[in-house]
């Protein structure tokens, strides 16, 4: 067994071929020699048969002989030439089978004793055929007398040949039976000896088969199974065949294979472990396994270190994101209190506001009166023609309605005054607000509308006080006017038409004058109502301003908590990365 390991498998495979032809051919060649026996044999038998059935022809032919013999002489006996001439023409034919079987049996292959006998009992046989044609040939002669003589001599010769004939059939009958047992001797030695050879091939064949075929499918088998649990994953394998043939070279090439995977294997283990220095040498160029390997390992370690850097670089992004954040929320409390505060001023804006409608609305119903007593006035002067003599006491009450004029002039004056300033107040409050509306991005756009609205209206506002401050002077200035004339009227009455026509004059141009500052009163009074509204529009929108101010510091704060289960994230992903040896001098 030892030696067949040496031995090459295809060296193993043509001898067990070599040996299964080799028992073939040993079988084939002791079956054509039995075959080639037993047909010798059967040639032999085959001749031996026709040697019995000559021997048969040649003693029916020697009874025939005797019949026919006999039946010329009964023919001639009895006068029938028919038969007698039929005899005559049966009795050469059968008279030369016998000859000729008598000379087939001389050229036959016999014993020596069947020889012998043969040419022993020859003389007699032609004796007798002689005689039996010379008999006939008396019996057609009708020679009655010769052939009555002859046929003692005849019976004497027919008895001699028929003995020497028993004789020789005895032994020619013996030959065949001995032929035929010889025949079946040989075939059952044939047959035993191709039995025995072929028992021994068969035997040798399958003992060295076995043999081949263990060496070859044992190791197999073990390879096989190691395969099947590497397969598995179970790499811990021993393959003890050793041999110098196909299969060793195929052992070799199993432990190979088994120590690569178990390479592969431990530098697996190896980075799993965190340590990302490991080298993997490829076997071969072709050796796909260790460059892919390799290619994973550079691009692990290439990905760690820029996980490592990302980290870095991320820690210091969240730390400046948190720094932001933090000024982002004090930058939104301060919003937020600045929004406060300026919600707080447009309140009292507001209150401002609404006084200075109010007085507005003062000043429109005192307008009004002012008007009725300017009518009252234009009134008097028509009735001035009719009744001089109460110029002195109206002179008196104009007059005093003149200086109240005055006084009540003088109360719009202050009122206008008021009003300008709440003018200039809502124009620096407008830009403030467009400013804060500014600051606030997005959710103050609606603000800066609202802040645009109220300069706007601020605007009109001491475009209107200053046509009323206007309309005021020239009132004021009629007043005096009128003051002067009343002192002249209680001076001269005399001159009263021509002055109570001037006066006239004078009053229906203060009533014009007072009606248009009643109008203005109203158009300051309905500025007032919209800068009301405007005021209330502002407020609403700072209260907007401040919902988003208080949603922005609540979304700050959210950002701030993100950003710091950011850092955290980061943090945890700095410890990981720094699991991983990226080299051998610890650098990670």
């Amino acid at each position: 067994m030892l030696r067949l390991k040496n031995i090459a498998v295809g060296i193993k495979l043509v001898v067990l071929i070599i040996i299964l032809l080799g028992a073939v051919v040993t079988v084939g060649l002791t079956s054509y020699h039995g075959i080639r026996l037993l047909e010798a044999l059967n040639r032999q038998s085959e001749q031996q048969q026709e040697t019995v059935r000559s021997m048969a022809v040649a003693e029916r032919a020697h009874e025939t002989v005797r019949a026919l013999v006999f039946r010329a002489l009964v023919a001639a006996h009895t006068g029938d030439t028919t038969e007698l001439n039929a005899t005559g023409e049966e009795l050469p034919t059968v008279l030369d089978s016998m000859t000729g079987t008598l000379e087939t049996l001389g050229t036959a292959s016999l014993e020596q004793e069947t020889k012998d006998t043969l040419a022993r009992i020859r003389p007699d046989v032609t004796a007798y055929l002689a005689q039996a044609q010379d008999l006939v040939t008396l019996a057609q002669r009708t020679d009655r007398a010769k052939a009555v003589e002859g046929i003692s001599q005849f019976r004497d010769t027919y008895t001699k040949a028929g003995e020497g004939l028993q004789e020789l059939g005895l032994l020619v009958r013996g030959g065949t039976s001995f032929m035929t047992a010889q025949s079946e001797d040989a075939a059952a030695n044939a047959t035993k000896n191709a039995s025995t050879v072929f028992t021994i091939a068969a035997i040798l064949a399958v003992g060295l088969g076995w043999a081949i075929t263990r060496s070859i499918t044992k190791p197999l088998a073990k390879m096989t199974k190691a395969a099947s649990r590497i397969a598995d994953g179970d790499i811990v394998q021993q393959i003890g065949h050793i041999s110098k043939d196909e299969l060793g070279t195929l052992a070799d090439a199993f432990r190979e294979l088994i120590a690569y995977i178990h390479g592969i294997a431990t530098a697996a283990d190896t980075v799993s472990k965190g340590d990302l220095t490991v080298r993997i040498a490829p076997k071969s160029e072709q050796d796909v396994l260790s460059r892919s390997f390799a290619r994973m390992v550079d691009t692990l370690r290439e990905m760690n270190g820029r996980i490592q850097d990302g980290t870095q670089v991320l820690a210091s992004s969240i730390s400046q994101i948190l720094t932001s954040v933090s000024q982002m929320a004090t930058s939104t409390h301060e919003t937020a209190s600045a929004v406060t505060e300026t919600t707080s001023t447009i309140e009292e804006v507001k209150h401002i506001a609404r006084a200075s409608n109010q007085k507005a609305k003062e000043v429109a119903v005192s307008s009004q009166q002012t008007a009725s007593v300017s009518l009252g006035g234009e009134q008097a002067l028509e009735r001035a023609a009719a009744g001089m003599r109460r110029i002195r006491e109206q002179m008196n009450s104009i007059a005093d309605s003149v200086i109240r004029l005055g006084e009540q002039s003088q109360t719009i004056g202050g009122i206008i005054d008021t009003v300008n300033a709440l003018a200039e107040q809502s124009t620096l409050l407008a830009v403030n607000a467009a400013i804060e509306a500014a600051n606030a991005g997005t959710h103050g756009k609606g603000f800066a509308v609202v802040a645009r609205e109220v300069k706007n209206l601020a605007t009109q506002s001491r475009n209107a006080t200053a046509q009323v401050q206007h309309i005021l002077n020239d009132i004021q200035k009629a007043a005096n006017i009128a003051v002067l004339v009343t002192e002249q009227g209680t001076k001269s009455v005399e001159v009263g038409v021509e002055q109570s026509l001037e006066a006239g004059d004078s009053i229906r141009v203060l009533s014009q004058n007072i009606t248009e500052a009643a109008h203005a009163m109203t158009q300051i009074s309905a500025s007032s109502e919209q800068q009301l509204l405007g005021i209330d529009q502002v407020a609403y929108a700072m209260a907007n301003v401040q919902r988003a101010t208080s949603q922005n510091a609540e979304g700050v704060r959210h950002i701030e908590g993100a950003a710091r289960d950011l850092q955290s994230v980061g943090e945890t992903l700095k410890e990981l990365a720094a699991q991983y040896t990226l080299a051998r001098n610890g650098l990670r």
